[in-house]
């Protein structure tokens, strides 16, 4: 297999895996907004990866759809990640952050990998859409990362030295 035609295929297992993971913690998530931006997501992973598996094939490749070996490990460990925490979809979205930094980087490796001009700008198109998502979920993650302080605990005023005599001279003067 040739560097190219390797790299390609990374992708297209980066992307089915994610594609997959997103579809599951979609299911699982009771926010809405999050929700339907892990489903459009997930969808933008599908078509990118169909349309990358029509390339490798126009080309005399065979394409591996499904995954890789690794991504119903990586899908387990995210899940637990996510269990784990206690804001769940604070903790999706992050974990959608990493895995789609992943993917770009995927990208990254298969524009430097291809020789061909018109290959390597139709994936630096794709990869902006990717970069798109991640907008989207970044705009999301922004208002729930940011949490408000505590309320700060009071002090106590400590009395100045003049404030302390007037105060010792008036019991005095009450008392006596």
């Amino acid at each position: 297999m040739s560097k190219e035609a390797a790299a390609l295929q990374k992708l297209l297992h980066v992307l089915d895996d994610t594609s997959t993971l997103y579809c599951r913690v979609a299911f699982e998530t009771t926010s809405s907004h999050l929700k339907l931006l892990l489903q459009r997501i997930a969808k933008t992973h599908q078509w990118i990866a169909d349309d990358l598996a029509e390339r490798m094939l126009a080309a005399s490749g065979h394409p591996e759809r499904g995954g890789s070996l690794l991504g119903p490990w990586r899908a387990l460990q995210a899940n637990w990640q996510v269990r784990i925490s206690r804001d769940f979809e604070l903790a999706c979205a992050t974990q959608v952050l990493r895995r789609e930094d992943g993917v770009q980087r995927c990208f990254d490796d298969a524009v430097a990998g291809v020789a061909a001009g018109d290959l390597r700008n139709h994936l630096q198109k794709q990869r902006r859409e990717i970069e798109r998502a991640c907008t989207q979920i970044e705009c999301f993650v922004s208002p729930m990362g940011v949490r408000l302080p505590a309320e700060p605990t009071r002090q106590p005023i400590r009395a100045t030295a003049h404030q302390a005599s007037r105060s010792a001279r008036s019991r005095v003067a009450k008392s006596g």
